[in-house]
């Protein structure tokens, strides 16, 4: 019997001695997605760096487990519109904070400042790191406590909370802060097969909206399937040369012009522009104030605001199952080459989810 006592301890101690040089070859070897020149999906680097430190008094280490692309990622990784050279660095993204591309996360919190209140060590989140330099594409990221970020939905994996966060605040923000969608509006989604449309649908049916999403053949019946009254395959019907009129359209496109969207809207009904080509954009941000007037039509561009009450709306619609996460497909962060290029063939039917799993676990 002693010698099996002595036999298990010793098993015991040995194992722990494994898991702890284990983690210690993961936290010398925390991988992170640079991206130091523009242009096309392959001028991403996956790199074995330290594992992040907290320096200030209120900032969070999280050990991200997930993350998903979005349109912002790719604008930067291909300096697209020429904007981006000027807020990031004119010949190489230089002026990127953290240094890579990758703004929704899901992870879990390993370690906090002695002066961060919100969040303990343990907690699941997720968040929008837009607003605080990106680098979401990585195993770590340290951010301020003040950056948009809030407890993960529980009724949902790592992976579908990383899907939703700048999709879903802007969709949120579009609907219920700017349109105001109310019990019985009629509401057209324009753009709905994307990762921000097929949000806005689940939103604007979960705010009292009789809601009709356009977009392409191959994801009418993903819009049927999360809720979508109506579905208008834009291949085949011009949803702006139809009998009704709208309260409010959602564009997630910005593919048509101001003129052609007007007339699809009742007299006070309200046109708000989230998405599509920055031509298009900035002729609806330059004729918004000309042709919006009280009493009659009204015109919005609006750009996403991340914020943690926001990402608590979010949550709250999740777990009262008004809002489901729509995933296309997951890569390795290992091959995030192969999933950028996959969103930029344009091919995904809903996100495109980057996992922190390694290709040998």
């Amino acid at each position: 019997h002693k010698k099996l006592v002595i036999y298990l301890v010793c098993s015991r101690v040995v194992t722990e001695k494994r898991e702890e040089e284990k983690e210690k070859i993961t936290m010398s070897n925390s991988r992170f997605c640079q991206l130091k020149q523009y242009g096309g999906p392959s001028k991403l680097h996956v790199t074995n760096i330290g594992k992040p430190s907290i320096v200030g008094d209120d900032e969070i280490l999280i050990r991200i487990k997930a993350a998903s692309i979005n349109s912002a990622d790719w604008r930067i990784m291909r300096a697209d519109p020429f904007l981006i050279r000027l807020m990031f660095g004119l010949r190489s993204p230089s002026k990127l904070p953290k240094g890579g591309i990758g703004a929704d996360i899901a992870g879990v919190v390993e370690a906090t400042s002695s002066n961060v209140k919100q969040f303990k060590a343990g907690d699941a989140v997720y968040g929008d790191l837009s607003s605080c330099g990106f680098g979401g594409f990585a195993d770590y990221v340290v951010v301020s406590e003040t950056a948009a970020l809030a407890n993960k939905p529980s009724s949902i994996s790592f992976e579908e909370a990383a899907s939703l966060p700048m999709a879903s605040l802007t969709a949120l923000e579009a609907i219920k802060d700017v349109a105001k969608v109310s019990d019985g509006d009629q509401v057209v989604i324009h753009g709905a097969g994307g990762g921000v449309g097929s949000m806005a649908v689940q939103i604007a049916k979960a705010y009292g909206g009789h809601v009709t999403a356009v977009c392409n053949t191959k994801k009418v019946q993903k819009m049927k399937d999360i809720g979508a009254d109506i579905v208008v395959d834009y291949t085949k019907e011009d949803f702006t040369k139809m009998d009704q009129k709208f309260d409010v359209i959602i564009d997630c496109g910005a593919y048509h012009s101001v003129w052609k969207m007007r007339k699809a809207l009742k007299p006070t009904g309200h046109y708000v522009v989230i998405g599509g080509t920055f031509r298009n954009l900035l002729r609806s941000m330059f004729y918004s104030p000309f042709l919006s007037h009280k009493g009659g039509q009204t015109i919005s561009v609006i750009e996403n605001k991340p914020t943690r009450a926001g990402l608590d709306a979010v949550r709250d619609l999740v777990e009262s199952d008004k809002l489901k996460p729509v995933i296309d497909k997951k890569f390795s962060l290992d091959h995030v080459v192969d999933a950028m290029t996959f969103f930029e063939e344009g091919k995904p039917t809903g996100k495109v989810i980057v996992t922190m799993t390694k290709d040998d676990e």
